[in-house]
């Protein structure tokens, strides 16, 4: 996660301009430069240093990066730029932080803040105290990253500053690291909001939604989901020529295989990651993937590559200075020669690797520590105030005592009917969760059942062969139908896409006797919009089992999709026989029992949203519609 946020958000401003070529090189970046100095034009040499820096960055070369850093920071101060100062030390900083090295980053993001409140400039002061946020999640001190998060969303908010989408996905990251799943979808969601109310959202900004949304569906388990965001990151990076992120996306997707039990598939997919990093010779990339690899082909017992790509890797760590992919390396080398029964080399990277922890833990605990301290006098000064007021408050609450405990055991009856109140009504809505579950976990069985009935029909009449590809298609369907049970919304993209999973799956059964297509209103943005899943499944099934299923050829089932700001009127339309009157009535002997469970699950839908129209199916003069209204969700 650490290097996802600082690729994402610290280094792509200054590194995109380098991934396609590196147009200027360091012969003519460097003469630039010194004819720009000769001219005392600041703003132009700056510029020129800032490439140069940027190009050292890129490749990992530390050493000439803080040595053009510090020509930035010396001339700032010889000709009292403060502009130019805040703007070195931010990227010394950075370079800090990339390195692991936390503390230093720490002091070099506060002289950074420093300079900008002397100036009193809201919009740079709510950078650095992201940034400052950023570290302090690096360290683990998520109390402290959360509070500079926030200040720095207030900033923000009160301006109106495009940049509050960061805060959301910053402080959705911390939560995450804390496994309070709850607000870490609440943050995701408010920055998911903020781009659906963007007139032209960044593409950029959509690419970091969708690979925070990935991880989260990632960490849920639902791998589907997961990688249908991850597929997005790589999808939008394309679009903007954004090599590196084209590389997270795609080490993601790694990551999910991987996590799904399929090595083989995970080191395909870092094999590729690793081309796209060595083209832009991205360091810090390279060294991570040669890890990944290692790791990969340590899932597929091929222990000769697996320590291979662990001593690449270490390496490259220690070439750059990223100290913590090193003590990762050392920590895959370690289990590799175990494993490999020469417990003498395991022995020797264990040590190392520990040694490099412990270092590397230490120096956090000194920042914590010293943290704890200065903590801990501000509480002792203000104790001191609070006891010298106790002092004189003491004598006028002896006198208003008698009257204080009349109106504490007033407030406390008070309080008592409130909260007897508010336990009656939170167990009525969880009780109405509860059904919701249930009816959403009545789908599945239903669904389950038509399935293998027509596999079983299909496997009767047709070869072996056919009837794996028919099976192998259901299994996909039925999985992107489990996790979409599981969850209480999802983007109207991944709806249509399992709506068109299953009617390319009912194609297949009734050998192509009916086409289908789904008309969406251009206004309305399919992977901004959130609706409750499951809904519009059994209408379509229903569309196909007593409409087009009896036609020879020619049947026809249309969607419609359209966006009426609160709710999302959805319109399903078949050319079949139509229905009749007793199926209207619902007297027929026959009962859609998915209906059923759509109509129950509808009503429970309305003791929220009270005016949500209910479903109508009606005959038209070519067959039938259903329409029906879904809440548009909160993102």
């Amino acid at each position: 996660m650490r290097i996802i946020l600082l690729l994402l958000l610290f280094i792509s401003p200054i590194c995109k301009g380098y991934e396609t070529s590196f147009q200027s090189k360091e012969d003519s970046l460097n003469r630039a430069a010194n004819e720009c100095l000769g001219n005392s034009n600041h703003s132009e040499y700056y510029k020129a240093l800032k490439q140069l820096m940027g190009y050292y960055e890129y490749q990992g070369n530390w050493y000439k990066h803080d040595s053009i850093v510090n020509i930035m920071i010396a001339h700032g101060e010889k000709h009292n730029l403060s502009d130019f100062l805040a703007e070195s030390y931010n990227f010394r900083a950075m370079a800090k932080s990339y390195q692991g090295l936390n503390s230093e980053a720490i002091y070099w993001f506060k002289k950074t803040l420093n300079i900008n409140q002397t100036q009193n400039e809201p919009i740079p002061i709510s950078n650095s105290l992201e940034n400052i946020a950023q570290v302090f999640g690096d360290m683990g001190m998520y109390d402290s990253a959360l509070t500079y998060q926030q200040k720095s969303l207030r900033i923000r908010e009160k301006s109106s500053y495009s940049r509050v989408f960061n805060n959301y996905t910053g402080i959705a990251i911390i939560y995450s690291q804390l496994n309070d799943m709850e607000n870490q979808k609440k943050y995701l969601d408010k920055a998911r909001g903020f781009l659906s109310q963007s007139p032209n959202p960044e593409l950029e900004n959509k690419t970091i939604l969708h690979n925070l949304l990935g991880e989260f569906y990632n960490s849920q388990h639902a791998y589907d989901s997961a990688l249908f965001h991850f597929g997005k990151v790589y999808e939008y990076s394309q679009i903007t020529g954004w090599k590196r992120a084209m590389a997270v996306g795609i080490g993601n997707m790694a990551k999910v295989y991987n996590a799904q039990g399929n090595p083989q598939k995970a080191l395909e997919e870092h094999l590729k990651t690793l081309k796209i990093s060595l083209e832009i010779e991205d360091a810090a990339g390279i060294t991570e993937q040669y890890t990944y690899i290692s790791n990969s082909y340590f899932a597929l017992n091929n222990l000769s590559q697996a320590k291979s790509y662990g001593i690449l890797a270490l390496q490259k760590a220690r070439e750059h200075g990223f100290v913590l992919e090193e003590r990762n390396a050392l920590e895959q080398l370690a289990t590799i020669f175990e494993k490999d029964n020469q417990p003498t080399k395991a022995l020797a990277y264990y040590k190392q690797f520990h040694f490099l922890n412990d270092s590397l833990q230490s120096i956090d605990k000194v920042n914590h520590i010293a943290e704890l301290e200065k903590k801990f006098e501000t509480e002792q000064k203000e104790h001191q105030i609070g006891l010298l007021s106790a002092e004189n408050l003491l004598k006028n609450q002896r006198i208003k005592l008698g009257l204080t405990v009349i109106i504490l055991l007033v407030v406390a009856l008070i309080l008592g009917v409130m909260l007897q109140i508010q336990r009656q009504r939170n167990a009525k809505a969880l009780e109405a969760d509860l059904q919701q579950k249930l009816s959403r976990s009545q789908m599945n069985p239903h669904f389950v059942s038509n399935a293998m009935s027509s596999i079983q029909c299909f496997m009767y009449n047709n070869n072996p062969i056919k009837a794996a590809k028919y099976l192998g298609k259901f299994a996909q369907l039925n999985r992107a139908v489990l996790e979409h049970s599981l969850v209480d919304s999802i983007s109207l993209e991944e709806e249509v896409e399992m709506l068109t999973s299953y009617l390319e799956f009912e194609q297949l059964r009734l050998k192509k006797s009916f086409t289908f297509s789904f008309e969406i209103d251009k206004d309305t943005d399919t992977e901004l919009i959130n609706i409750p899943p499951l809904f519009i499944q059994p209408f379509v099934e229903n569309a196909v089992k007593h409409g087009v299923k009896d036609l020879n050829k020619g049947g026809k089932i249309t969607i419609r999709l359209t966006d009426c700001n609160k709710y999302l009127k959805v319109e399903v339309i078949d050319n079949g026989k139509g229905i009749t009157t007793e199926h209207i009535a619902g007297n027929s002997k026959h009962k859609s029992r998915s209906i059923e469970i759509v109509s129950k699950r509808l009503n429970l839908l309305r003791n929220k949203y009270k005016d949500l129209p209910n479903f109508t199916i009606i005959n038209i003069d070519n067959g039938v519609c259903v329409t029906q209204f879904l809440p548009i969700l909160p993102c």
